[in-house]
């Protein structure tokens, strides 16, 4: 277990960056907040998130936000963030189509939509 890097925490700001219900405890959440690498054998970075407090919120979908981004190659990656039983639960990041991710994610190119 460890602290988000910067970049971590900036994707996670960027995902809570809309307007919904339960954005408020969500961005309390990663003010205090562990994470641990997920090893699967596909894993581009995504990271379980393990809230140190107890700012439950109100939201019941399990991918409230995603952002969509395209690699250096134009590849299409998913971001999901995972929440359940109202606490920060992944970062989930996906290549559609299963290559290697090409470069860093590029917040400024970071399309965001909402699930609820």
């Amino acid at each position: 277990m460890r602290h988000p890097s910067e970049n971590e925490t900036a994707i996670l700001q960027k995902l809570l960056s809309v307007n919904i219900p339960g954005v408020a405890e969500l961005l309390v959440q990663i003010q205090n907040i562990m994470v641990q690498a997920i090893d699967y054998d596909d894993n581009y970075s995504s990271i379980e998130l393990l809230p140190q407090n107890f700012n439950k919120c109100a939201i019941s979908q399990r991918v409230p936000v995603e952002g969509s981004w395209k690699d250096k190659n134009g590849g299409n990656v998913s971001i999901l963030l995972h929440v359940i039983d109202g606490f920060l639960h992944e970062l989930d990041i996906i290549k559609d189509d299963g290559t290697a991710l090409i470069g860093l994610i590029e917040l400024s190119q970071i399309e965001v939509t909402t699930n609820i």
